[in-house]
């Protein structure tokens, strides 16, 4: 139902600006510093600043976007680290909930070396 909205949404807005510019046929001079461009039409002219709204506008999406994106991966990667043994070299992500990770017992997924103790 929302994409039907938005197509008819963009066919009224393309069909105003389709009026727009046969409306517009006239022809006018566009000076921008010391550039002039004669005999453009004004149709032209609407279209195109059109078009660069539509850009600036997709632009500033974009790079919300991207600055959400980033911001939500830099506090993922604030979690915990995985815990390493240094006797072993073995490293063991935290456990998942409820347990082990198969689900099926209590026990470590991973072996275990266990040093046996020293007598002195």
């Amino acid at each position: 139902m929302r994409a039907l909205w938005r197509l008819i949404t963009s066919l009224i807005l393309l069909i105003l600006v389709v009026v727009v510019a046969f409306q517009n046929q006239r022809p006018i001079h566009i000076h921008v510093l010391w550039w002039t461009l004669p005999h453009v039409p004004l149709a032209l002219v609407v279209l195109v600043a059109i078009l660069l709204g539509v850009l600036m506008g997709m632009a500033a999406v974009a790079w919300a976007f991207i600055r959400r994106r980033r911001r939500s991966t830099t506090e993922g990667s604030n979690s915990p680290s995985p815990v390493v043994s240094e006797s072993a070299g073995v490293s063991s992500p935290d456990p998942a909930p409820g347990g082990s990770r198969s689900g099926m017992t209590g026990e470590p997924n991973h072996p275990t070396t266990e040093t046996p103790p020293i007598d002195s």
